[in-house]
């Protein structure tokens, strides 16, 4: 049998782009390196009396977690509010808002989780 070589060509190709296909897709993780350790770093200095490099290995494993809970626009927009519901005075009206009150809750529930598997195992 004579097989005409764009007839081979198609059948590579095709078997190509299903084994391709038959890939699972890994899971895009978009949290940027910045955010991930200044989230470590914050979350190891609520932690003084521990030894600094466990807290390291653990509060690692939390944004982990975290990450695997929310996306990153969530996230910061979450961890943003947890931080300005802390401002003293005028300025810190923000933290009566519904919809602040809303993420920071999220953000305490996510991070709560995440506290539960990685820092206190």
């Amino acid at each position: 049998m004579i097989y005409s070589r764009p007839l081979i060509l198609a059948a590579v190709l095709a078997l190509s782009l299903g084994a391709f296909a038959a890939k699972p897709k890994a899971k895009m993780n978009n949290y940027p390196t910045l955010d991930r350790v200044q989230y470590v770093l914050e979350c190891a200095q609520n932690y003084p009396n521990k030894v600094h490099q466990e807290m390291i290995y653990k509060c690692s494993c939390a944004i982990d977690e975290i990450a695997k809970q929310i996306n990153y626009d969530v996230f910061i927009n979450a961890w943003t509010s947890s931080k300005a519901v802390t401002i003293a005075g005028d300025r810190g009206a923000i933290r009566e808002h519904q919809m602040v009150k809303g993420m920071v809750k999220q953000y305490q529930d996510v991070q709560a989780k995440a506290q539960k598997i990685c820092l206190f195992n």
